[in-house]
């Protein structure tokens, strides 16, 4: 609700929602009855600066979007870095949490709380990036730039280990 309250209260906010289909099953089968999912994207459909995104792909949100929030333990950890936008790293309080590449969160900016979230958003809304330079780094470090010798990369020993196959 922190999200949903946020951009009420901020019209000049624009809120783009694509939930993990993983999490739509997790609040219909504990918070949420279908009427109350239906009523909550319809709410979203006839708000000014509200989307519930359904688009077959990440892209179109992520290309317009200002920054990205993640579930830490979510392949979009890896993607939305690509985007080069500020990235929040929502981290549950609630239930343990196995975080998909740590090294990776340690660039974002770590969401465990309300007040973080509101943080977060403010910085957005005001064009504020706090983790841009750590986010450059890990740009660097997983986002290999094209430099025509990437077939050679395994000669030279700059493929990660998790790339091969334990025998």
């Amino acid at each position: 609700t922190t999200l949903i309250n946020y951009a009420k209260q901020h019209n000049n906010f624009g809120l783009i929602l694509r939930l993990h289909p993983a999490l739509v099953n997790e609040l219909l089968s504990t918070y949420w009855s279908i009427g109350d999912y239906q009523s909550f994207v319809d709410y979203c459909n006839n708000s000014e600066n509200i989307v519930w995104d359904t688009t077959n792909d990440y892209l179109n949100g992520l290309s317009i979007a200002d920054a990205s929030l993640v579930d830490v333990n979510c392949s979009l950890v890896y993607f939305v870095l690509a985007a080069n936008k500020p990235i929040g790293a929502l981290l549950r309080n609630d239930m343990p949490v196995v975080i998909n590449n740590p090294n990776l969160i340690n660039h974002y900016c770590r969401i465990n709380s309300t007040e973080k979230l509101r943080d977060f958003l403010d910085d957005v809304r005001f064009n504020k990036d706090s983790m841009y330079d750590s986010r450059q780094d890990a740009f660097k470090s997983y986002i290999e730039h094209f430099d025509g010798l990437n077939g050679d990369k395994d000669k030279r020993g700059h493929l990660p280990e998790i790339l091969y196959d334990e025998e």
